[in-house]
């Protein structure tokens, strides 16, 4: 039941909320114990970008990739996912990036509808500024009812703090939260937040998808 809405189908930048639907098309195809390879997609990130910190050729479970991309709001574990899950949805592990990435954002376009959001269109798994990825409020809204809904999805999302094992060639990592209502240490902090997701850059603002 909508309580209240403004301007909720108006064309926005979603920004890194973006990586809510990254993580439903990632559960759809990989599951959380399975292990993937980083590769040299984490190159093809903005210096700018929130990172997970993810090193080349270091091997993890999904889990711990789907924690990099949703708890620090990793944009290098956007791309590790979207290529792993494309080339399995694809059956094929020597697949460019490029390509991944194209056969990544239709499966994310292909969600969007399945879940009613037909008022969005997805370029890439991060949600880093491009005009042709945008989307409103109202179909966020519906994305992030339906990860609500799977427990995996709001397992990692409610997640404050979290350290991701030592890989082949990484130490463990220590990730925190970047929503700021789930951190105690936060003014914004909320006690009944069940989780959530930010975004922010130059042409979308700051950006918020919460429960």
């Amino acid at each position: 039941t909508i309580l209240y809405e403004k301007n909720a189908k108006e064309k926005i930048y979603p920004a890194s909320v973006t990586k809510i639907i990254t993580a439903l098309v990632v559960m759809d195809y990989l599951q959380p114990d399975e292990i993937i390879t980083v590769g040299t997609e984490i190159n093809e990130v903005t210096l700018d970008s929130s990172k997970a910190g993810h090193v080349l050729n270091e091997k993890m479970t999904v889990e711990n990739a789907l924690r990099g991309l949703l708890i620090p709001s990793g944009n290098d574990s956007a791309n590790v996912l979207a290529a792993a899950t494309a080339r399995k949805a694809e059956n094929d592990e020597d697949m460019s990036f490029a390509k991944c990435e194209a056969v990544f954002t239709d499966l994310m376009n292909k969600k969007a509808e399945e879940l009613g959001a037909v008022n969005s269109h997805f370029t890439n798994a991060h949600g880093y500024h491009d005009e042709n990825h945008y989307s409103c409020a109202e179909d966020l809204a519906k994305i992030m009812r339906a990860g609500l809904k799977n427990a995996r999805f709001r397992k990692v999302l409610e997640t404050v703090n979290y350290t991701i094992p030592a890989t082949n060639l990484s130490a463990a990592r220590s990730l925190h939260t970047h929503v700021p209502l789930l951190a105690k240490e936060s003014s914004l902090y909320y006690e009944g937040c069940i989780g959530g997701k930010t975004g922010n850059t130059n042409d979308a603002g700051h950006t918020l998808v919460v429960a």
